[in-house]
């Protein structure tokens, strides 16, 4: 009776270990998805409400950064499909617009930063522009494009806008 018992609890382990697997594996992508939602999130939020409460005493509220699009607009893109906020995707596109549209160079490529007030040492005194291309930024530029597309519907105002902007950016890189 001891060994069928033995064999029993065996085999109802070996039965259920892959649910238990699924179950585990489940568990820890819904702990790292919220995690990797809500840090950042955190952060945009936080940062909107600050100015929104405060925009003359924010720091670098003038600067734009090619590298820091990507550390915010796939965020907020992908927080608007998650959670239906479309103004977070509205104001995404409209970053992406920004920048491309300042810091674009002849040759297609795009200066690292833009200073609207042109108040920066480095800031170029007509453009706003920073004086150097930096390659790392222009990869995550184009990134930031890719996975905001990624987030958008296709219907989107600024899907093709961003799309085109893309196409762009592969060609000069």
């Amino acid at each position: 009776m001891l060994a069928l018992l033995a064999v029993t609890v065996y085999l109802s382990r070996y039965v259920t270990r892959p649910v238990v697997q699924a179950w585990e594996n489940q568990q820890r992508f819904i702990a790292d998805a919220s995690h990797e939602l809500k840090t950042p999130l955190t952060a945009i939020l936080a940062d909107a409400s600050i100015l929104a409460r405060e925009p003359d005493k924010t720091v670098r509220e003038q600067q734009m950064w090619l590298d820091g699009i990507y550390m915010a607009c796939p965020f907020m893109a992908e927080f608007a499909r998650v959670f239906g906020e479309g103004q977070w995707a509205d104001e995404a596109v409209r970053q992406m617009t920004l920048i491309y549209d300042k810091t674009r160079l002849d040759s297609g490529l795009h200066a690292h930063a833009w200073d609207s007030a042109r108040a920066q040492q480095w800031a170029d005194p007509e453009t706003g522009r920073s004086p150097h291309v930096w390659g790392r930024a222009m990869g995550w530029f184009v990134m930031a494009h890719v996975d905001v597309l990624m987030s958008l519907p296709k219907e989107h105002p600024g899907y093709a806008k961003l799309a085109e902007q893309l196409k762009s950016l592969l060609h000069a890189v």
